[in-house]
Parts: structure tokens; C-alpha cells; sequence
């Protein structure tokens, strides 16, 4: 059992995404598919996950540390993420 919101996105031939499906689509797609053809219909499509619905999964959290806070050191080395729908910002209980 996935314990994430998942959509699928259409790989075209000039690699550009297609319009998405949803992970029901996706099951009703695969159900009568064995897993050769499985394996080709993913080599197809992008996975991308919406959500994580997992309960022992909380953040992003907050630091509160800046750019400033050790004067530029590791500065150019940083990665930044992204905010991403579905991301939460609390501790579950």
C-alpha cells in the first residue's frame, strides 16, 4: 500500500509531459496487464507524488536559520527545494 498521492504524467516522444492521470486511472489501465507489460507501460509514464498521506510522516519544518547565519559559508553549495502541494508545516499528534 502506497502511503502517497500519486499522478502520472504521459512521456511524449520530444520528452515533454502530457496531460496527467490519476493513480485510479493507472490502476484501471494496468489491472489485466502482466508485468512485462507493466514494466513498458511505466517506461512511459512520469510518476509524480501529489501528497504523502503516511501518519508518521510530518514537515518540512521550519529552522530558522538564514544565509546570514554563518557569513556565506557553504553559501554557493546549497540546495534549495521546492514547496510542494501537500507538503505540511505541523507535528501530527
Amino acid at each position: 500500500m502506497r502511503h502517497d498521492s500519486v499522478i502520472y504524467y504521459p512521456i511524449k516522444a520530444n520528452g515533454s509531459l502530457g496531460k496527467p492521470i490519476s493513480q485510479n486511472q493507472v490502476n484501471a489501465m494496468t489491472a489485466g496487464m502482466n508485468e512485462n507489460q507493466k514494466t513498458l507501460f511505466f517506461e512511459e509514464y512520469l510518476g509524480v507524488r501529489e501528497k504523502i498521506n503516511h501518519p508518521n510522516i510530518s514537515g518540512p519544518f521550519e529552522t530558522g536559520w538564514g544565509y546570514d547565519d554563518f557569513d556565506g559559508a557553504g553559501l554557493y553549495s546549497k540546495i534549495g527545494l521546492p514547496a510542494l502541494p501537500g507538503q505540511t508545516k505541523t507535528i501530527n499528534p
